[in-house]
């Protein structure tokens, strides 16, 4: 099993991905929805990688898929973003809840409110003329 299938804490960001581990909270989602739960994009690469890995106190490193690049440690931004993981990992789980389409309780009381409000509101249009005035019209449309 390799050090990083192992590492508790973990930073792993690709063109298009990022992983996230801290502990037993993992975020691991594409850069477009990583922007939407962070609020920003995660750092850039440079432009001969393919990857970046950081494993507090093991390695900082980029890769082009021939070699890897040792880079400075500690990383600060990899850092932040593990200190991140709880509000990253919380974002993407509200992203990602469906709403149920059932309305609850109070929902149906005020639909079947109105409902309701419509009816008399109907009824009370239809009763605001008087029998008098519906013959009386009724005539006057039957004359010649």
């Amino acid at each position: 099993m390799s050090k990083e299938a192992n590492a508790t804490q973990l930073v792993k960001i690709y063109a298009d991905h990022v992983i996230v581990r801290n502990g037993r909270k993992e975020y691991n989602d594409t850069a477009e929805n990583f922007a939407l739960d962070n609020g920003s994009a995660f750092p850039a690469l440079p432009a001969d990688a393919i990857g970046r890995s950081y494993i507090p106190g093991m390695w900082h490193r980029t890769t082009n898929g021939n070699s890897a690049i040792q880079l400075p440690m500690p990383w600060d931004e990899g850092e932040a973003l593990l200190g991140a993981v709880d509000a990253l990992v919380t974002a993407q789980t509200a992203r990602q809840a469906i709403p149920d389409p059932t309305p609850s309780p109070p929902d149906i009381t005020a639909q079947r409110l109105m409902a309701l409000e419509g009816l008399l509101t109907r009824r009370a249009l239809d009763t605001d003329v008087s029998q008098e005035e519906r013959d009386y019209q009724d005539a006057k449309r039957t004359r010649p």
